[in-house]
């Protein structure tokens, strides 16, 4: 996604795991990007990810599911994926 593509008519952009299909070495360039993007052009953005690496560096709030409730939400700088948090454990059902 290009800044031609984000423009005044987007209000709002989803994306569903737009990082996944990208190798270890890319993964973060994009991530970084996508957020770059998504702040600069200032589009308020739902991204679905399971990767919860992915969420610091596009996102500024988390809206945690598990088992299909919401179970968290908050900024960025709470940071759920801290550790002993227990919301990323590797047992967690999310």
């Amino acid at each position: 996604m290009t800044n031609a593509e984000i423009d005044e008519r987007y209000y709002l952009l989803l994306r569903y795991e737009p990082l996944s299909a990208l190798d270890l070495k890319k993964r973060p360039i994009m991530s970084k990007e996508l957020g770059r993007l998504i702040h600069e052009q200032q589009v308020s953005s739902i991204i679905v990810t399971h990767n919860h690496r992915d969420i610091a560096e596009v996102g500024d709030r988390v809206c945690l599911l598990k088992r299909g409730e919401t179970a968290l939400i908050c900024g960025i700088a709470e940071d759920p994926a801290a550790e002993g948090s227990g919301l990323f454990d590797d047992g967690d059902d999310l």
